[in-house]
């Protein structure tokens, strides 16, 4: 507490207004009222337990302290957004949110494990989460999804063919492939854990479905089009490396190597390199196992 202290006078020293997250001061409330009224605190949450959203947000209301919720478009260890948990969480932030009056919202989008997710591919969440900053009344029907089809697809199956990549990735996490790889790399290859052979074929169908309908279309902001399809592809990579480490006896449908290159002159398009070599490094390792 007295570290933060020093922080919030250097920072209102230079005349700036402090925000400072909310979830270490929330396991020691009564820390709280030691901290200058002007502050505010960021209410971080991403997972779609209402009931857990509401506890965490009552809780900080009872401090009196201004509050600004934080929900997330979880798209983080993922190729693309899971639009389940994200709707969920940031609808249900913002709504209860408003109910105990809290000043504002900070919808997130973190990177994390080299950050596979485009800036496209997380795009639908910050989109919910401006319209329920702004009209939290609204609802997620039709009327909405056809909105976001035009305004951010140009397509009228935007929403539609995200949930399905979505879903899709669903099967298999970046994280454990990831971990594998170090695993196998460096630790003997203990503690790897694998999705079974029947799910990579599943994984391989399914993105052979969607890749044949995304194929034939073109959208009128055909960037998500392409972020989808490429999305979908690299979902079935992450599985037939997985069933190459694991041993399986699978029949790949994608070519590891092909997709690495379109993701990477993707990346670097409109990106920075940053730790692009990081995936680079990791597909090329499993891919000549």
């Amino acid at each position: 507490m007295d570290f933060v202290k020093k922080i919030i006078g250097h920072v209102q020293g230079k005349g700036k207004k402090v925000m400072m997250w909310a979830d270490i001061l929330l396991e020691h409330p009564e820390t709280i009222a030691e901290l200058p009224e002007e502050i505010l605190f960021l209410n971080w949450y991403y997972k779609d337990n209402p009931e857990k959203i509401e506890e965490k947000i009552a809780k900080f209301a009872r401090s009196g302290k201004k509050q600004i919720v934080c929900p997330g478009t979880n798209s983080w260890y993922r190729l693309c957004e899971k639009v389940d948990m994200a709707e969920v969480n940031i609808t249900k932030m913002i709504e209860i949110g408003h109910k105990y009056g809290a000043v504002g919202v900070l919808n997130t989008n973190w990177g994390d494990w080299g950050n596979p997710c485009s800036l496209e591919l997380g795009m639908y969440g910050m989109v919910l989460g401006a319209e329920k900053s702004w009209s939290v009344d609204t609802e997620l029907n039709e009327e909405f999804y056809a909105a976001v089809n035009v305004l951010l697809y140009g397509s009228d199956s935007g929403i539609q063919s995200l949930k399905a990549v979505s879903a899709l990735h669903d099967h298999i996490a970046w994280k454990q492939v990831c971990q594998n790889y170090f695993a196998h790399r460096y630790e003997n290859g203990e503690r790897m854990e694998f999705i079974s052979e029947d799910e990579v074929k599943l994984i391989q169908q399914g993105y052979l479905e969607i890749a044949q309908k995304l194929s034939a279309e073109r959208w009128g902001s055909d960037e998500y089009r392409q972020e989808m399809l490429l999305a979908a592809e690299g979902v079935c990579v992450m599985a037939e490396l997985s069933a190459k480490l694991a041993g399986y006896e699978t029949e790949p449908v994608v070519d590891a190597r092909a997709w690495l290159d379109k993701y990477s002159e993707s990346w670097l398009r409109k990106n920075k390199p940053s730790e692009l070599y990081r995936i680079v490094e990791m597909v090329e390792y499993l891919q000549s196992r």
